[in-house]
């Protein structure tokens, strides 16, 4: 799922979802790498 800057609003979405995973299960290491990518 490639996301530019300019869809901000399914950004968002995509980040609360990764986030809501982080919290239901920290095991799940590749989310972290995930956002890690897309925050630079």
């Amino acid at each position: 799922m490639v996301i530019t800057s300019t869809d901000n609003h399914y950004k968002d979405i995509f980040f609360q979802k990764i986030y809501l995973i982080q919290t239901t299960d920290p095991s799940l290491k590749s989310f972290n790498v995930i956002k890690l990518v897309f925050l630079k």
